[in-house]
């Protein structure tokens, strides 16, 4: 399945330039966004079939970006969560909110597309706002 349109959030500008060049070779379409404030104006804007989210970010955080896009469409994204950070309660949090997945910093190419692959695969989560 390629073609999908992916957003990838990350305030690393190298870490965006990266991911993206990996996943438009592989044939996905590709925005970015340097901020959670900037990714959720883009979800607002544009249909992404996929945001693959960083979760420490500077002001708004990937959690919070996260609650922000869920109410932002009608129809929620997958979020795959990308990140250095592995506590298990963030982890928790980010599936309870709707993440997809969450994989940890440094990922293989292979990994990453593999992930993205399976996510797109499943349908979008279902809207449920508490």
């Amino acid at each position: 399945m390629a073609g999908e349109h992916i957003l990838i959030v990350d305030d690393d500008p190298d870490t965006l330039t990266l991911l993206a060049l990996t996943l438009r070779r592989a044939g996905f379409r590709v925005s970015r966004a340097q901020s959670g404030q900037e990714a959720v104006a883009l979800v607002k804007s544009q249909t992404f079939d996929l945001v693959l989210l960083d979760l420490m970010m500077p002001g708004m955080s990937g959690l919070d970006a996260l609650r922000a896009i869920r109410v932002a469409r009608d129809r929620m994204p997958r979020v795959l969560v990308l990140t250095a950070k592995s506590a298990f309660a963030d982890q928790v949090t980010a599936r309870q909110l709707g993440a997809v997945g969450y994989l940890l910093k440094p990922v293989t190419r292979d990994e990453l597309l593999r992930r993205i692959r399976a996510a797109l695969d499943n349908p979008p989560p279902e809207k449920r706002i508490p």
